[in-house]
């Protein structure tokens, strides 16, 4: 051990008159008996202190992790909102154009269900890559 350590433990059983009685091997033994207590005491309270460090570390870190997912997803669902809000506007005109088939020559309805499809592949897409990518990463992180 240190050499502070073994200067302590000398001093204290020189100047101890319960141990300067005892021959020189016997002081070793007590001196080595010294040493591992105190060792095993300082081994003990490290430790502690070291794992509610790292319990604490952890703790901020999920934190942190959990703040970013829920960011993630908030984001992803406001996009997913909003495109799902045009894509239900898209097909509500193409309905109306085929309740009014007769009165409506004019527009080309092709152009509204062309953009309600491109709308609805983008949803699809987002969803795929975006959400399920999350959710496969959290299982096989173990944490689902």
């Amino acid at each position: 051990m240190g050499k502070e350590l073994d200067k302590l433990i000398d001093l204290a059983i020189s100047n101890s008159q319960e141990y300067s009685k005892l021959d020189a091997k016997t002081k070793d033994l007590v001196e080595e008996k010294l040493k591992s207590e105190i060792l095993a005491e300082i081994k003990q309270e490290v430790s502690s202190k070291a794992i509610k460090d790292a319990k604490s570390r952890l703790d901020e870190e999920r934190a942190m992790n959990k703040l970013r997912d829920y960011k993630e997803l908030t984001v992803i669902g406001i996009v997913l909102a909003f495109l799902i809000g045009l894509s239900v506007n898209q097909v509500s005109d193409f309905i109306g154009y085929i309740k009014n088939i007769g009165k409506l020559i004019d527009k080309e309805p092709w152009v509204s269900v062309t953009f309600a499809l491109i709308i609805i592949g983008i949803c699809i897409g987002i969803i795929n890559f975006g959400i399920f990518k999350e959710i496969n990463n959290l299982s096989k992180n173990k944490k689902v």
